[in-house]
């Protein structure tokens, strides 16, 4: 049946203008306020094959560089967790070559399913159909697991949010919705939602390296205008050498030790699966995102080297004055030994 159904929403979490809820009755509380430049609204209608009330949301959140993930199936398997809603938890069933993703459902006491996806490389977990408060008492348990944490205000910074639905034709990414198929089993389910929930996840850890990028460049915004207007550059070598190995390491993190160049290799088995994450990182845009962090650490790391060369430059001056007043103190004391000895004579 067709259901004109009209919606607004940004392709990326970010902040909701106010003047929208006077045009639409929508629940913005799930968008989360940033300072970061966010992609525009749009408004559209689609033909549904459910019904707009059994929306529910998939939310991602990344809060370190990576997780522990030996210690966090152990911490699960060992049932060492409290929730003050009695919910339980316990862990699903993944393929063997997708061992870097723990999957763990979520059955709270209302009978509500919900899956959470955490992702060692990524440092990230996304959720399907989790309340807030779990999300809440799941952020506090994968805190004692972090490599390299976040700050607190990161954390709040960089999360992502899709509507879902269960729809009777095939699972697909549509407008920027997510559609689940009713016909899968449980196990093929869960693996399409793996597919969606890492191209999400991928996508908030590209938020938390745009947040780290944006304050790199920031530390050195001061510098060309020091340059344009003749002033003196006050930083020193050390300073320099470290903001270098901080630019190499975030180019690796992006660049090397994820895939945001290419297609994680669990996929080229999984035709079908491939498509979902393919889709959805196009739709987040993950391949354009990462060409621009690129090309913004390529400006970053010609001035970082531009002000390693001023610093060596100096330095060679330095020792130059010193070795030529070092010249003129030998040819001082070599004319006082001469004048001495002509003197004695």
């Amino acid at each position: 049946m067709f259901i004109p159904y009209i919606s607004y929403r940004p392709i990326k979490c970010g902040c909701i203008k106010s003047f929208i809820s006077s045009i639409v009755q929508y629940n913005t509380s799930k968008y989360i306020t940033t300072n970061r430049a966010t992609r525009p609204y749009r408004l559209f209608i689609r033909q549904l094959s459910v019904e707009p009330e059994k929306e529910k949301i998939c939310s991602a959140y990344s809060t370190c560089e990576t997780y522990d993930l030996s210690e966090i199936r152990k911490h699960f398997i060992n049932k060492v967790y409290a929730s003050d809603s009695n919910t339980e938890y316990s862990l699903a069933h993944l393929p063997k070559d997708a061992s870097d993703v723990l999957h763990v459902k979520v059955l709270t006491n209302n009978n509500e399913l919900g899956h959470v996806f955490i992702f060692k490389r990524l440092g990230s977990f996304v959720c399907w159909n989790v309340s807030k408060s779990e999300v809440w008492f799941l952020k506090k348990l994968l805190s004692q697991y972090e490599k390299s944490p976040f700050s607190l205000i990161d954390t709040h910074e960089v999360n992502e949010e899709l509507n879902f639905f269960i729809t009777n034709g095939a699972s697909s990414l549509t407008d920027g919705d997510i559609y689940l198929s009713n016909k899968l089993n449980e196990e093929n389910q869960a693996l399409e939602k793996m597919a969606f929930s890492n191209a999400v996840a991928l996508s908030v850890k590209l938020d938390a390296w745009e947040i780290a990028l944006d304050k790199f460049s920031g530390s050195l915004r001061y510098i060309p205008e020091q340059l344009k207007n003749n002033k003196k550059i006050d930083i020193s070598r050390d300073e320099i050498m470290k903001k270098i190995g901080e630019l190499l390491s975030l180019r690796h993190q992006i660049n090397l030790y994820s895939d945001t160049l290419a297609t994680p290799d669990f996929y080229w088995n999984h035709e079908e699966l491939e498509r979902l994450y393919s889709k959805t990182c196009a739709y987040l845009e993950i391949s354009k995102r990462t060409k621009v962090m690129n090309s913004k650490m390529d400006l970053c790391s010609e001035l970082v080297q531009m002000l390693r060369c001023h610093l060596n430059d100096e330095h060679s001056h330095r020792l130059e004055w010193m070795i030529i007043i070092l010249i003129v103190f030998e040819v001082i004391f070599e004319i006082l030994h001469l004048v001495t000895r002509w003197s004695e004579k």
